[in-house]
């Protein structure tokens, strides 16, 4: 009986042991899943937020070009486009904000935006252009804002 009862000690403790390690494994393999999905949340949040930056930086730069004769805002086809007019062509890049995506399009000024011919500079729910003054504007995406200074002069509603 004594025998007995020592192999049930020794059978309960290899039971106890293999728990043990079978339990760790699983929390060990469930801290790697949970770690894999959140990072790949973080690096698809992180791409985003880099994108709208790029989009933001992007605008900022067309408007400081040095290319760039004047500046304005006009409505087109009910939309808000900033035209960055080259002075010289009758032609000016125009950026403008169509169903979530932000667009460009170098054309005749008085010309109609063509979703075919505009290349899609990036993503953004919120795109938005105001004039502080004759000198300075706000450019306002998704992610934040930015004031840009104009040295061209800025002229509210020209280019059509």
């Amino acid at each position: 009986m004594k025998a007995s009862r020592e192999k049930n000690r020794r059978l309960f403790g290899d039971l106890a042991a293999t728990a043990v390690v079978a339990i760790l494994f699983c929390v060990l393999l469930l801290t790697v899943v949970f770690s894999a999905f959140s990072y790949r949340r973080a690096v698809a949040v992180q791409e985003r937020n880099d994108d709208i930056r790029a989009v933001l930086s992007y605008v900022v730069t067309a408007v400081k070009s040095d290319e760039a004769a004047a500046v304005s805002v006009t409505e087109k086809e009910g939309i808000p486009v900033l035209m960055i007019d080259d002075g010289e062509t009758g032609y000016a890049r125009q950026i403008y904000a169509k169903d979530g995506k932000i667009c460009e399009v170098y054309a005749k000024k008085n010309a109609s935006l063509t979703a075919g011919e505009s290349i899609m500079i990036g993503s953004s729910a919120l795109f938005e252009i105001d004039a502080v003054n004759e000198e300075l504007l706000v450019i306002r995406t998704g992610l934040g804002s930015s004031y840009v200074r104009i040295r061209q002069g800025f002229t509210e509603g020209g280019g059509v």
